[in-house]
């Protein structure tokens, strides 16, 4: 058995000895020089104007952060969404339904 592996594999590799090597296009190889030497020198830049919308956007982000933080420790402050106060009805004592 090991000498018919060996045999198909001498087979297969004689196969490729008559095999050219793939050539690329002179055009393509030409192309892709160009683009590779034009990226090099291209630099993307940010416009100024997207700059200027993301700085307004977390400006206005914090200015609600700030907003939300200060009206919710001055409703802690008066008693509102504290867990451990309770509203009262007015007529929570009883006094109707024990007449």
């Amino acid at each position: 058995m090991n000498t018919e592996n060996n045999k198909w594999i001498e087979e297969i590799l004689d196969s490729t000895q008559n095999m050219q090597p793939a050539q690329m296009p002179q055009e393509l190889d030409q192309k892709i020089l160009a683009k590779i030497q034009l990226n090099q020198f291209t630099a993307k830049r940010i416009e100024i104007q997207k700059i200027r919308w993301v700085a307004a956007a977390a400006v206005l982000l914090v200015f609600i952060n700030f907003w939300v933080l200060r009206n919710n420790n001055s409703s802690q402050k008066m008693g509102m969404n504290n867990p451990k106060t309770e509203k009262q009805m007015p007529f929570s004592s009883g006094s109707i339904l024990n007449m």
